[in-house]
């Protein structure tokens, strides 16, 4: 029933062992062409690495260039700076002798840690340029502090209140701050970076610090031109009653008003003997003297309708 051809043309066909074979002996050819062909990836890999490298060495110029132009400044640059430089150039050598991919691999980390150090650095370079313009905006803050001092200091001593304590204090705060300008401008010098700025800008926290013992001080001074005032404005008030009185007034509100400013008044003077002075306490204290001071006032215009003048 069948074609005798077709027994033929099945023993013209290759057995699987014969296909298993064939295969095996194709098989170091193709290997080898992934191997050519993978080289030829590594080396167009390796040259545009390579050329990669010119216009890395062009911004590397350039950031010398710049450092340089800072130093001429009195800027030091960071050291992570100057060392990142160092390992790119070194790292741009060997990619530029390297002869096989695997040679730029093992370097390739390293280059790429070196630019994002320089990147990072070159902004902190920058941020330095402006150190010197801050210090000497500090340096004249401090002249003018130093200034205020010892005007502050003069006043004191006229005063007739011992302030030998907060000129004490004040003195500190200003003593303080020569020394933080002093720790900024070496730590600057030395190429302190970031630890210079923090030190500048603690110079100004401690200004503000310098300046609330100054308003302590000259608070201090002026209690006792206050305290004169006072003393001045109860005298004017004891007349001002003994008139009122002769006008056939009832003074008897005005007289307790007197008893009481009298007595703030003492209180006053005792807080301000001694050399531990209650600065709050002597203030809440003036304030006091102000309300018995309108009280007085409120009660002498409604005595006299208005009519009468007021100290």
């Amino acid at each position: 029933f069948g074609d005798s051809n077709q027994g033929d043309m099945g023993q013209n066909q290759p057995t699987f062992g014969q296909k298993y074979e064939q295969s095996m002996e194709e098989q170091p050819n193709l290997e080898d062409k992934y191997e050519k062909q993978r080289q030829m990836a590594e080396e167009q890999s390796l040259k545009q690495m390579k050329k990669g490298m010119s216009g890395f060495g062009k911004q590397i110029t350039s950031f010398e260039k710049k450092v340089a132009t800072f130093q001429k400044k009195g800027v030091t640059p960071p050291a992570e700076l100057t060392e990142a430089i160092a390992t790119a150039k070194a790292t741009m050598d060997l990619v530029n002798t390297a002869q096989t991919f695997e040679d730029v691999q093992a370097v390739e980390g390293d280059l790429r840690e070196a630019s994002q150090t320089i990147m990072e650095q070159m902004q902190t370079l920058e941020r330095l340029a402006q150190f010197p313009q801050m210090m000497k905006s500090a340096q004249n803050e401090l002249k003018r502090m130093n200034g205020d001092f010892n005007r502050a200091k003069s006043r004191a001593g006229r005063s007739k209140i011992d302030t030998s304590g907060f000129v004490a204090a004040y003195a500190e705060k200003v003593a303080g701050l020569q020394t933080i300008l002093t720790e900024a401008d070496a730590s600057f010098k030395a190429g302190g970076g970031e630890e210079s700025f923090s030190k500048i800008e603690g110079f100004f926290d401690a200004m503000q610090e310098a300046r609330d013992e100054q308003q302590k001080l000259e608070a201090v001074s002026n209690f006792a031109t206050y305290v004169g005032n006072i003393t001045r404005g109860i005298n004017q008030g004891k007349s001002l009653v003994k008139k009122l009185a002769k006008q056939k007034v009832d003074v008897t509100d005005l007289n307790e008003i007197m008893a009481s400013a009298q007595s703030k008044l003492q209180e006053l003077r005792g807080l301000m003997t001694g050399k531990d002075v209650d600065v709050d306490a002597i203030t809440s204290g003036l304030e006091e003297m102000e309300e018995i001071r309108n009280d007085f006032e409120d009660k002498v215009s409604e005595l006299t309708s208005g009519e009468q003048k007021q100290f």
